[in-house]
């Protein structure tokens, strides 16, 4: 992540929710071009696929993965606004 600093970019990295394995989700921009205008919003796909009416719970174990989304808002800054 250093390097992505040095280089101008600025990022948001959230692990996927399990002890296993090290691997996430990570969202990088260039800082000269946008900059982050909300906190990042992690949502649980494990936790969404329990609470989904929609969803057989029969196949429930088909659903939990241990995915994730993450999501912000970038503000373009180029545009000196």
């Amino acid at each position: 992540m250093p390097y992505l600093e040095q280089a101008g970019y600025d990022y948001v990295f959230r692990k996927r929710p399990t002890k296993f394995k090290s691997d996430g989700c990570v969202i990088i921009w260039k800082k000269e071009r946008f900059a982050q205008k909300s906190k990042d919003n992690l949502t649980d796909l494990n936790f969404s696929a329990m609470k989904n009416n929609f969803i057989n719970k029969n196949l429930l174990e088909e659903y939990k993965r241990n995915n994730i989304i993450v999501n912000i808002l970038l503000q373009d800054v180029s545009l000196g606004n």
